[in-house]
């Protein structure tokens, strides 16, 4: 696992080449699903998850620039970073760290204040991609009940009511202690998932949809390879091949 350490040499290479192929895919593939399979979604919740010193903090900035870069006609996708305290534990007091930043105005629906100030294009349609992060140390017992609170507050608050024209990712990105927790949350909030639609005071809705990717862990050599050889990277041709184990210096990985 990557765990760069106080003033790491490699900290801010790893902040830039920090890869994680699969789960920026699968927020790609978040946005066709809803343009192409599901006519009804509106809100896609996402649990991102690592432990300490996998720079979890980062992976927000990253979706979004891999959104942008690979970019789908029609559509304009940007970031809204909500930070929360660790003691905002219930679905009320998310809604007022929300407000606090996002105010929709009078009579309107909670998501409408992520709605872009300024049009670019008058038939592009907005995807916001909500970034929940914590702004302070917690312990797990707090990170277990934030994460709770808001799937239970962007299932019921955020998702019905949003309109149709309007699309977002509420993307829940956190750094646990240690891995044993990681697997721990990533099990309670897909079980709390399912008790949210299990009761008769609840219903499920066609509006959204919840899942948990893939850990956020090390930068590997793959990662390292696959990057040297993107258009992405400026390096000059000829010494891509050599980067990766220069970077690594025999080392697995950061």
């Amino acid at each position: 696992m990557l765990n760069l350490g106080d003033g790491h040499p490699d900290e801010d290479l790893a902040q830039l080449l920090l890869d994680r192929t699969g789960q920026r895919l699968r927020l790609a593939h978040a946005r066709e699903d809803f343009f192409d399979r599901y006519e009804d979604l509106r809100v896609q919740c996402f649990l991102a998850l690592g432990t300490c010193g996998n720079l979890v903090t980062y992976f927000p900035q990253q979706v979004i620039s891999h959104l942008q870069f690979h970019t789908r006609p029609g559509v304009h996708a940007y970031l809204c970073p909500l930070p929360v305290r660790p003691t905002d534990s219930t679905p009320a007091d998310l809604e007022r760290r929300y407000l606090q930043r996002y105010q929709p105005g009078p009579g309107l629906a909670l998501s409408e204040g992520l709605r872009p100030r300024q049009v670019r294009h008058s038939n592009e349609q907005p995807l916001a991609v909500l970034a929940w992060t914590l702004d302070a140390e917690s312990s797990p017992e707090q990170r277990r009940a934030v994460a709770r609170a808001i799937l239970a507050w962007t299932r019921e608050r955020l998702a019905a009511p949003c309109a149709r024209d309007l699309r977002i990712i509420s993307l829940i990105a956190l750094e646990t202690g240690d891995a044993p927790e990681l697997d721990a949350l990533r099990d309670d909030l897909v079980d709390y998932d399912d008790s949210l639609t299990s009761g008769a005071e609840y219903r499920r809705t066609t509006a959204f949809g919840f899942e948990v990717l893939e850990p956020l862990s090390a930068v590997t050599k793959p990662d390292l390879t696959r990057y040297f050889k993107s258009k992405d990277c400026t390096c000059p041709e000829a010494l891509r091949p050599l980067y990766p184990g220069l970077l690594l210096h025999g080392r697995r990985g950061f």
